[in-house]
């Protein structure tokens, strides 16, 4: 899904989301046209009060499976930062062993489920991007933070973070600037002139609106394949060692592909949030997006098998039980994004589970299905189903 609508639809989490929670979260009304069970259209606007069991239902889980949604609605919205501070982090890989790379994603990991639940640090985002060890490859660290008042007027958090990874050697490159999606796949490969220092990052502070304009894009005529993970724990030495196999094996798919490992948790995780919206996972502090990109449809089947493949693997062993093995399953994990509707999945027999949790949220939205479409006019493969 793309624009306001599939974002909204899904959840919607962004660089403020530890700080102020989803999109979903700020939602107060939803302008939407149902089909009964005689073929009759109802417009209907919908609420904690007027059918709040559909209202839940259109609060996080994924567009296209009650209705065509004609408006959302917002009785207020949080203030914006006033000002945020970036600052960037770069470790060449070519000088990480496999159990160094495991110690750093480990050091990552272990921040989130630590220092990163207290409150003062819920205006820290960072993306985490992983991509292809080759001899230019880099691991990349952007991270943007603001205190919660919207001002910049005390940095300590965002440098005791950076500080965790002093002993990892990250040097100084020409840029720091955000990227993400195909962006990120490039300057992943990229000569970006890295150099060791005393002092490996700077940073910059700018209004948040010039900040957030800056973004990278994917382009166009551009082919993809999305996947996704939640976690509520640190990285395991089985999943790193997976993932720097991949990114060192130097296959086709490898070098079109980037992991963004993004901070999760803070105001999303808030107790009660769960019950009050269609999104199950409200426990992780990183959220996975494996992202492939290519051009040439000849390229399709090897993309995507590879791709999955990955995915696989990494998710296979102790770390997950016999029954699910190969998904982000168990007491580590929250299943994966709804947004990100990976079809891989449908595969084992529990994908339900996967994107909606295991706590009752898919049977809600079945009986919500059966009562709002009975026909199931809105539907696509990963919709949900009414029985």
């Amino acid at each position: 899904m793309v624009g306001a609508g599939g974002h909204i639809s899904g959840g919607g989490y962004g660089l403020l989301s530890r700080l102020h929670g989803l999109t979903s979260d700020w939602l107060t009304a939803v302008d939407i046209a149902t089909v009964d069970a005689h073929g009759n259209v109802e417009l209907r606007r919908v609420d904690r009060h007027q059918e709040p069991d559909l209202f839940r239902a259109l609060r996080g889980a994924g567009n296209g499976n009650f209705g065509v949604i004609t408006s959302f609605r917002f009785a207020a919205l949080p203030a914006a930062p006033r000002e945020v501070a970036e600052a960037s982090l770069v470790f060449p890989w070519n000088d990480l062993s496999e159990e160094q790379f495991a110690q750093l994603l480990a050091t990552y990991g272990e921040y989130w489920d630590t220092r990163g639940r207290d409150p003062d640090t819920w205006g820290l985002f960072v993306l985490f991007n992983v991509g292809t060890r080759g001899p230019n490859g880099r691991l990349s660290m952007h991270a943007q933070f603001c205190q919660p008042d919207g001002t910049t007027s005390d940095l300590s958090v965002l440098h005791e973070f950076f500080a965790r990874f002093s002993s990892f050697r990250p040097v100084v490159t020409l840029s720091s600037r955000q990227v993400t999606g195909k962006s990120a796949v490039d300057a992943l490969q990229r000569d970006t002139s890295q150099k060791p220092a005393p002092t490996p990052y700077s940073v910059t502070i700018r209004p948040w609106l010039d900040a957030t304009l800056a973004g990278g894009a994917s382009g166009s005529g551009i082919r993809a394949k999305y996947k996704s993970a939640y976690m509520k724990r640190t990285f395991t030495a089985a999943e790193a060692g997976a993932i720097y196999r991949f990114f060192s094996s130097g296959s086709v798919t490898a070098q079109s592909s980037v992991i963004s490992m993004d901070s999760y948790g803070g105001a999303i995780n808030k107790p009660g949030l769960a019950r009050e919206t269609a999104i199950a996972q409200r426990s992780s502090i990183l959220k996975l997006q494996w992202q492939c990109y290519w051009r040439d449809d000849s390229e399709d089947e090897i993309h995507l098998r590879e791709l999955d493949e990955f995915f696989t693997s990494v998710y296979t062993g102790d770390h997950v039980d016999a029954r699910h093995q190969g998904t982000p399953w168990g007491d580590r994990y929250e299943g994966c994004y709804m947004n990100y509707p990976d079809a891989d999945m449908l595969r084992h027999a529990y994908w339900p589970e996967l994107f909606h949790g295991r706590d009752g949220l898919y049977p809600f939205l079945q009986s919500v299905k059966r009562r709002y479409d009975p026909n199931n006019i809105f539907h696509h493969s990963m919709s949900v189903r009414t029985t």
